[in-house]
């Protein structure tokens, strides 16, 4: 504690660095996971195939992103004009995602994984 009449403290954020690591990895999946989920109540209906393309994508980094790839998914997002009428909107995945509701719940479980992780 004392070096040369110096006082100092030595930290070392190592534990609590991977433990934020840890926790943004898991926030950041279950939050893409509530983006997928709202996602997916606007999805357009009809054989079900654009539904069942929908997933998230994570790596190592707290981070990811929602993934629609069925051929015709890009068609479909973005042509307003069409109707569907078996359910569902164009900007299915665009709408949620500018949604502050949307967003409150995503940062609340962010933000409960982090917790878990420093405790």
């Amino acid at each position: 504690m004392s070096r040369h009449g110096v006082l100092h403290a030595d930290l070392h954020f190592d534990r609590a660095e991977r433990a934020v690591r840890h926790g943004g990895r898991e926030g950041a999946g279950q939050a893409l996971l509530i983006l997928l989920r709202h996602s997916l109540s606007e999805v357009p209906r009809d054989t079900g195939a654009l539904a069942a393309s929908g997933r998230i994508e994570t790596d190592d980094s707290p981070g990811g992103r929602v993934v629609f790839d069925a051929p015709y998914a890009i068609i479909q997002h973005e042509r307003t004009d069409f109707v569907h009428p078996k359910g569902g909107r164009a900007k299915f995945l665009e709408n949620p995602a500018a949604d502050s509701g949307v967003h409150r719940e995503m940062l609340a479980e962010m933000a409960g994984a982090l917790r878990k992780s420093l405790k």
